[in-house]
């Protein structure tokens, strides 16, 4: 009996240890890809080639350093960085194109200190909400404003504050 039950407590502990490393971003905080229609999201093979083979997935779910400075530019304090989540999209052949970025610290407070890194413009919306900052963009222009009513209307629902980047 116990030879039998060794090998199942072996197989639930490992289950265990694998299942804590997972990376988590509740699932109510990805948008439905409806949201930034016209646009659909950018095929893998755009994206290997935009980041000469680094990134390789769409949507992506990372705590890899690297990839989240590559994916955001440097601009997220990535050390402060617990999990990262982004879509990407575009509109056919052409170069509008729009995303989503699901951001989690490990503390809420170093929100403040990217927020006051990001200078902000119109192409783009951010939402906070405890340790999560989630920063939506389009270069689309003709639907943005659609799309961004659609999405603060959607994080606020959740909980979320539209927030702004620095002014220069």
């Amino acid at each position: 009996m116990m030879k039998r039950l060794l090998p199942l407590l072996m197989l639930g502990f490992m289950n265990m240890l694998f299942s804590q490393n997972k990376i988590h971003i509740p699932k109510a905080f990805k948008l439905n890809a409806s949201y930034f229609s016209p646009m659909k999201l950018t095929d893998t093979t755009i994206i290997k080639k935009e980041t000469e083979g680094l990134l390789t997935l769409n949507p992506i779910q990372t705590q890899d350093s690297k990839l989240i400075d590559l994916i955001t530019e440097k601009k997220y304090n990535t050390p402060n960085i617990k999990n990262f989540y982004a879509e990407f999209y575009s509109v056919g052949n052409r170069r509008d194109k729009g995303g989503l970025y699901i951001v989690e610290y490990h503390q809420k407070e170093q929100i403040k200190t990217v927020l006051n890194t990001i200078t902000q413009q119109d192409n783009f919306i951010i939402l906070t909400k405890d340790k999560y900052l989630i920063f939506v963009w389009a270069d689309f222009y003709d639907f943005k404003d659609q799309l961004f009513k659609k999405t603060t209307n959607y994080y606020q629902n959740l909980g979320f504050k539209k927030v702004m980047g620095r002014k220069d």
